[in-house]
């Protein structure tokens, strides 16, 4: 099973599930900023 989950910036966003960690509005936000 993959425990690695999802990074960015070095921040768990996803967990091995997928279940979100982070807000939508927080990931929005970097991606606008790209």
């Amino acid at each position: 099973m993959n425990r690695q989950g999802i990074y960015i910036n070095g921040k768990q966003v996803f967990d091995s599930q997928g279940e979100d960690i982070q807000s939508i509005g927080f990931l929005a936000a970097i991606f606008k900023r790209s």
